[in-house]
């Protein structure tokens, strides 16, 4: 049920209530579900057309998980565990507060505060 929202009540992420998914008869909530299919289509015939498939649970955190699970394996070739596994970041901009994992590179971190960025240290769900 939390997907719906409840006026002057925020959800289980502490975020406050949206009208748009306020509980009414036969109505569906919104969702940040955003799974991705990604294909290849080198001209090369010799090889196969790559594909990745990346979807996740997890609330508002999906669209930046799969997002960063497909940069992990396509830009920086890491394979399916690797990418999953990488330490994630979140901003919800309400707070304007990125989440970082406290394994996430230290040096990017330091990159976001001196750009003013407000950084803070949580557990961001890995639900992929």
């Amino acid at each position: 049920m939390d997907d719906f929202s409840s006026p002057d009540h925020p959800n289980a992420f502490g975020f406050p209530p949206s009208p748009a998914n306020f509980i009414q008869p036969g109505k569906r909530p919104m969702s940040s579900q955003s799974p991705i299919v990604i294909f290849d289509t080198s001209p090369n015939k010799k090889t196969k057309p790559r594909l990745l498939a990346v979807g996740g649970a997890g609330g508002s955190t999906i669209i930046s998980g799969v997002a960063e699970v497909a940069f992990h394996s396509l830009w920086l070739k890491a394979n399916v565990k690797q990418a999953v596994d990488a330490p994630r970041l979140h901003n919800q901009l309400y707070p304007n507060v990125t989440w970082h994992e406290a394994n996430f590179p230290r040096g990017v971190c330091e990159e976001h505060v001196a750009r003013c960025i407000i950084m803070a240290t949580h557990h961001v769900h890995k639900q992929m």
